[in-house]
């Protein structure tokens, strides 16, 4: 880093070439703002944002130095369980939902991920087998992604409509339009 005739001329480690008192200021100011957004209540908010624009890579990262600081913050596992869900990472949603639940996470929204999880790693018939009787737009969106993967493509028609029926959810209707057109029916999509 050059400066002006103030005194700096070069930093080479932590002020090499810096006056004895610039020196001084300089670690001080190079810890300050390394400290600056690393907390948590900083941080969280931060991987919610990257998880709404999709962007899981940054979403993963800004939940990890969440996590490193406060292993057992449950909406940042919660989030982290999501993340590797979009992903389509089985294992690392699994490891996620282990932690989770030692945290005491929601029992209602990991029996949902637990399933998904099964699901991921192809075993459509324990996925369906754990929802149960989970009602609402997300079981709906795994029923119907499990009875697809087990050719059951009436079935799937059915949970779809029935979530839909539920209430509104954007993955639930994008998953549904895409069984539609890979169904070759434009008009019902529509």
């Amino acid at each position: 880093l050059r400066a002006t005739r103030a005194g700096f001329t070069e930093i080479s480690g932590l002020g090499g070439n810096l006056p004895l008192m610039k020196r001084s200021f300089v670690l001080p100011l190079l810890l300050a703002l390394t400290a600056c957004g690393s907390g948590a209540e900083e941080t969280l908010p931060a991987a919610q944002a990257s998880f709404a624009r999709q962007d899981y890579i940054a979403a993963r990262t800004a939940l990890t130095a969440v996590l490193k600081d406060d292993p057992g913050n449950r909406a940042a596992l919660e989030l982290l369980v999501q993340v590797h869900l979009r992903q389509q990472d089985a294992d690392a949603a699994e490891s996620a939902l282990d932690r989770l639940r030692r945290a005491g996470g929601d029992e209602a929204a990991m029996t949902l991920w637990q399933a998904e999880v099964i699901l991921l790693k192809g075993r459509a018939d324990e996925a369906l087998a754990m929802l149960g009787s989970a009602a609402g737009p997300e079981a709906s969106r795994i029923r119907a992604a499990a009875l697809i993967a087990a050719n059951d493509r009436a079935g799937a028609g059915a949970a779809f409509r029935q979530g839909l029926t539920a209430g509104w959810n954007v993955r639930l209707a994008s998953a549904y339009l895409n069984f539609l057109l890979d169904a070759g029916d434009p008009a019902a999509a529509r």
